[in-house]
């Protein structure tokens, strides 16, 4: 998917972004010959991965592997960390996600456009796993990621900016874990509040 996502509009409006930032170069852009920092591999390695529009929905809780796994693999590349950690940060991500949004979609309130809003929380979580944050600091990235979660449910389907979603999932849960790490602080019960 992530291949072919290359082509696509949104991947070369994405691509050429990603590119002009000049950022670290920590991990690879899939397909595109450069690499960048782990937040803007994330943001175009997961746009270019929903450019498709071949994912993977997940059932019952509506999450969608393009909104995790190039997000954890970006960050996992920057980090050194061995496949074990890769794999269990997948996991994390992916059990967090899955798990705020089966609530939602029990009451009837959830659509297909809050898989990106829980897949924040969820990398941010796995991302805290990857860079030793503790509890304080990963409870504080999960805050954090919870700010990111403000999306419109409208849909954007069939345009760029509905691919975007899932590049802004990864990009803000990675962002959030490093935030967090570096003292920004938010709600520690955020995930609490009605």
């Amino acid at each position: 998917m992530t291949l072919a996502g290359v082509s696509t509009g949104a991947g070369k409006a994405v691509l050429s972004y990603v590119r002009e930032c000049a950022a670290a170069q920590e991990a690879g852009v899939f397909g595109a010959s450069f690499r960048t920092s782990s937040e803007y591999a994330a943001l175009a390695n997961e746009t270019m991965s929903h450019a498709t529009e071949l994912e993977d929905d997940s059932v019952p809780d509506l999450i969608y592997s393009v909104g995790i796994f190039p997000s954890v693999l970006a960050l996992g590349e920057k980090l050194h960390v061995s496949g074990k950690e890769v794999i269990e940060a997948f996991v994390i991500a992916w059990d967090i996600a899955g798990k705020l949004s089966l609530p939602l979609i029990q009451m009837g309130g959830l659509s297909r456009g809050m898989a990106p809003a829980f897949c924040s929380i969820g990398i941010a979580a796995s991302s805290a796993k990857m860079l030793n944050l503790g509890a304080e600091k990963t409870t504080m990235a999960l805050s954090v990621a919870a700010s990111h979660t403000h999306w419109l449910i409208l849909s954007q389907t069939g345009t760029g900016s509905h691919l975007f979603e899932a590049g802004l999932a990864g990009r803000n849960g990675i962002a959030s874990a490093m935030l967090a790490n570096h003292g920004l602080r938010g709600q520690p019960d955020i995930m609490e509040m009605p």
